[in-house]
């Protein structure tokens, strides 16, 4: 008889060996082959992507394609996933990565010419529809693509064809009927458009799209109870999208419900308080409606109810700067780098470079480039902060630093164009115009289809005196976009300033026949004609362009100018009442209708047309310097003095007297009585800023002492807080720092002067001696020719013809 305890053992071990078997086949089948993971991966990620985790599912499929390289379709899904979170990039790579491994695979190539279609690339778009098409003749997407693409073509009978086709076969996609309404709509049939849209709701009555783009209809087309009736619809249907009630908040808004739009706002907030995008999007809602301070109390109760956030706080810091608070934003931008002690953290690195940015827009250079400097510290290839650097070394004269820093960010970043633009002003300051070209053209290569660049580039090749260089950069830009306007202006003139008069007129031309409605033509057209004396022609081309433009203050101008200087005062008359008939408030029209009174020698009528333009617009300058040269041009000037000192007497409290007999002073060349007017209006009128600017830019002009200089500063800083972003107040702070020794600040200042009124002799002046004083005598040249262009008088006038008389 054996014994139990052997028998108990060689049972065990056969038991044992048996037992570990199975486990390893059990693991083996649970672990699978990469062929299994791979599979796993990819279904989890398609589950996860079927219900909107897009995060999860990039996740799954990155697994999968971790195993798999080539695993077609997770990289098809992976495009789609940064589809849906907009990353455009991303998937165009994904899906072209598709194609390569996939060819036949028609989803990703569909997909590819919907981004090749957005991207205007209309032939490429086109292509990838046709192959589809070719493989699947009924497939839905692919026709909706093709007939978009045909429908930006201007071919509306192939589209409708197409699309009415569909719904023949018994397609009821609302893009159908959105597309054929389209089509109705270029036609200008709008009643066809809204029955198209009816159907499409009929049939698909829980489509918000359908209904958003009924909505859309009807508020073009002044309809606007209906539109909200139908936009509210949407945001029933839509209940979990927040994006359609902002768009019935601007609905109500636009149509003078304001309180509604307000309470469909304060909801979205109650809803969620802690959700800070809803208040970044309320405060951008009230900034576009111009309703700053509302933007700004949004903001800082966002703060109040998420204190821990850079992000509110950096937008409110950008409204402050929008306003030339820069006090404020300093304040809020300051309080930001309390939130966190790491120096290099994402929000204080933002948060210094708003700062330094703050700096700069205030003209306190030094302090701006500490803050850069500390964010180069810490993130030694942020783009922000090197682009600033730069900047700031181009304000210190420092080109070749400059040049250093803007070759870093392209070098870092090529397709950033800013950089190479700015690389190409450093070479310039340089004085070395081949290099600016050679940089620009570098960039055209990354940005094939860049104005940004072609007007640089053809900047550079006037400064370098290539003309055929220009031209050809003009033409070939025009090639590619023959409805840019600006372009084809500068392309006449390029001729019109070499005196080949005849091809400026085809040039300008082409401007009129490709834009009709365009002034820039006429305008243009008419100073061609004045130039070669032919009046009647240069007359006709303004009154053909205000018949195309009957509200362009440029071509109204121009053209009653025009009929006085050639004798035809009963007309100019005629065309100025014409217009007041229309638009009783217009300051403008009554300085212009003041101008053809003198010509008529109707004193008393100018003067009455310049009151009523100064009572009509106090703040507006021009009829001031009018009304004076009036008075001083007819021996009227102890009459004029006379009736406005009694006016103040009257009452001390209104501007246009003070305004008046200042300038009046000033155009008879008595400084002194002129800074005592403006002294006594600031007593009495403490928030009248064109006193304020008025008299500081006297301080500066007319005395010129550091003591002065100084008041003046506090006078151009006041008047700035009064109104900031006003260009003739920043020039008159920017000249003043210039007579300071301060020419970084004054650079500063004058150029976003010249930003907001590029065609300002003044401004154009100040800027010139700017550049000419720091070396930089093309762009130096190119101002001051600028500011001497027309005959306009202003103060240093003499020396600008000075020093481009040197240059």
């Amino acid at each position: 008889m054996p014994q139990p305890g052997i028998h108990a053992r060689i049972v065990t071990k056969s038991s044992l060996l048996f037992l570990l078997v199975i486990l390893m086949t059990v693991a083996l089948a649970a672990c699978g082959g990469p062929e299994q993971k791979k599979a796993k991966f990819f279904n989890k990620g398609k589950t996860l992507y079927e219900q909107g985790d897009y995060t999860r599912a990039r996740l799954e499929l990155k697994n999968a394609l971790q195993i798999d390289r080539e695993f077609a379709d997770a990289r098809y899904l992976l495009g789609m996933v940064e589809m849906k979170d907009g990353n455009i990039k991303k998937a165009y790579g994904n899906f072209h990565k598709t194609v390569q491994l996939s060819p036949g695979h028609l989803d990703a190539q569909l997909q590819l010419g919907k981004i090749l279609f957005s991207a205007k690339l209309y032939d490429q778009a086109m292509e990838k529809a046709e192959l589809v098409l070719g493989k699947k003749p009924a497939d839905i997407e692919a026709l909706l693509l093709k007939s978009a693409i045909l429908l930006t073509r201007g071919d509306r009978d192939q589209a409708k064809a197409i699309l009415t086709g569909m719904l023949d076969q018994g397609v009821i996609d609302p893009n159908v009927y959105i597309l054929l309404a389209t089509a109705d709509k270029q036609e200008k049939n709008v009643q066809q458009a809204e029955a198209v849209l009816r159907r499409g709701v009929a049939a698909n009555p829980d489509s918000s799209m359908l209904r958003f783009a009924l909505a859309d209809l009807f508020a073009r087309t002044n309809r606007q109870a209906e539109a909200i009736t139908s936009l509210k619809k949407v945001v029933e249907l839509e209940a979990g999208r927040v994006k359609y009630k902002y768009d019935l908040a601007g609905l109500y808004w636009d149509t003078g419900m304001q309180r509604q739009a307000v309470e469909l706002l304060d909801a979205i907030i109650a809803a969620d308080p802690q959700d800070e995008e809803s208040r970044l999007k309320i405060a951008r809602f009230y900034f576009v409606k111009k309703q700053l301070d509302a933007a700004e109390k949004t903001l800082v109760d966002a703060i109040a109810a998420n204190p821990k956030s850079f992000k509110l706080r950096l937008r409110l810091a950008d409204l402050y700067i929008y306003q030339d608070k820069i006090d404020k934003a300093v304040a809020v931008l300051k309080e930001s780098l309390l939130l966190d002690r790491d120096p290099a953290a994402p929000g204080i690195i933002l948060a210094k470079n708003s700062l330094a940015r703050a700096y700069l827009m205030a003209g306190e250079v030094e302090q701006a480039y500490r803050y850069v400097n500390e964010v180069l510290k810490e993130s030694p290839k942020n783009i922000d902060a090197l682009f600033k650097s730069g900047n700031i070394h181009m304000l210190k004269n420092d080109s070749q630093q400059a040049v250093f820093e803007f070759r870093s960010i392209v070098t870092e970043n090529p397709r950033f164009i800013p950089g190479y633009l700015r690389l190409s002003d450093a070479y310039v300051a340089n004085g070395e115009l081949e290099l600016a070209a050679d940089t620009l053209r570098n960039a055209l290569e990354v940005a094939p289809g860049s104005p940004d660049v072609v007007r640089a580039l053809v900047r550079v090749a006037l400064l370098r005196e290539k003309y055929e260089d220009a031209e050809g950069y003009l033409r070939d830009f025009l090639k590619q976009n023959p409805d840019q306007a600006e372009f084809q202006a500068t392309l006449g003139d390029l001729f019109f300033s070499r005196g080949d008069l005849a091809r400026a007129e085809r040039e300008y031309g082409l401007l009129k026949q490709n834009d009709p409605t365009n002034p820039l033509a006429y305008l243009k057209l008419s100073q061609l004609y004045r130039k070669q004396k032919k009046w009647t022609k240069a007359i006709r081309e303004l009154e053909t362009g205000l018949a195309a433009n009957p509200k362009s203050a440029d071509i109204f101008s121009s053209l009653v100018q025009l009929y006085v200087a050639r004798g035809k005062t009963d007309t100019a008359l005629a065309a100025c009442r014409k217009q007041l008939s229309r638009n009783p408030g217009d300051a403008f029209t009554y300085n212009l209708l003041s101008g053809v009174y003198i010509a008529t020698k109707e004193y008393d009528k100018a003067r009455q047309a310049l009151e009523k333009a100064i009572g009509i617009n106090p703040a507006w300058q021009v009829p001031y310097g009018n009304l004076a040269k009036l008075f001083l041009a007819h021996n009227k000037r102890e009459e004029a003095i006379a009736t406005l000192e009694e006016a103040l007497k009257a009452d001390p409290k209104q501007p246009a007297p003070y305004l008046t007999l200042a300038t009046l002073y000033q155009q008879d060349q008595q400084p002194e009585k002129a800074i005592r007017i403006y002294e006594k209006a600031l007593t009495e009128i403490p928030g009248l800023w064109p006193a304020a600017n008025n008299l500081a830019d006297l301080l500066t002009e007319h005395t010129g002492s550091r003591a002065d200089l100084e008041r003046a500063l506090v006078l151009a800083r006041k008047a700035r807080q009064m109104k900031p972003g006003e260009a003739a107040v920043n020039d008159t702070l920017g000249w003043i720092y210039y007579k300071l020794g301060d020419s970084k600040r004054a650079r500063l200042l004058i150029e976003k002067a010249l930003a907001a009124a590029p065609d300002n002799p003044a401004i154009n002046y100040h800027l010139g001696i700017l550049l000419f004083n720091s070396g930089r005598k093309d762009e130096a040249r190119e101002k001051l020719t600028k500011a001497l262009e027309n005959d306009e008088q202003f103060s240093g006038r003499q020396e600008a013809e000075k020093v481009l008389k040197q240059l």
